[in-house]
């Protein structure tokens, strides 16, 4: 009886390390790379401290329109000409967060990147904010409990 053939997994050629990879893919300085992750940081600080003026707005954020609303609190964009009216429409001409102010001609691609990169940081804060407050709540309801029985509280809390 003839064995049903089965596919193999290809065999991977050239497998190389990750510092090797790294080494072949980050090309330039180190300064440069120092200088890069700075800037980065700095930005994800204005874009954390945009969101941190915004919070209320947080929990119905998912990226894409947290994205989109950073970004109209942050991006200045000039308005459109209507083609059939000749009038200017849309644009944010002063937003009230301007990023261009301190940081001109920054890459818009690395921009979403980090404020994808913010949004999650503030939804896990604000997310272990809401459960510490849940457990703390439940810790001085316990305590009075135990206080109305005559035993001693818990110190936590």
């Amino acid at each position: 009886m003839a064995r049903p053939k089965v596919k193999k997994m290809p065999v991977l050629k050239n497998i190389i390390s990750t510092k090797q990879r790294m080494r072949r893919f980050i090309t330039g300085s180190p300064e440069m790379i120092r200088r890069t992750e700075e800037i980065y940081r700095a930005v994800l600080g204005f874009y954390l401290d945009v969101i941190h003026d915004n919070l209320d707005k947080l929990p119905e954020w998912d990226r894409n329109s947290g994205t989109r609303a950073l970004e109209k609190l942050t991006v200045r964009t000039e308005p459109r000409m209507n083609r059939k009216t000749g009038k200017p429409f849309g644009g944010n001409p002063n937003p009230p967060y301007p990023i261009d102010a301190v940081w001109p001609k920054f890459p818009a691609y690395l921009r979403r990147a980090i404020i994808s990169k913010a949004i999650g940081m503030a939804k896990s804060w604000h997310s272990n904010y809401q459960r510490w407050l849940r457990k703390k709540e439940r810790i001085q309801d316990r305590n009075e409990r135990r206080v109305a029985e005559g035993k001693k509280p818990i110190c936590r809390g």
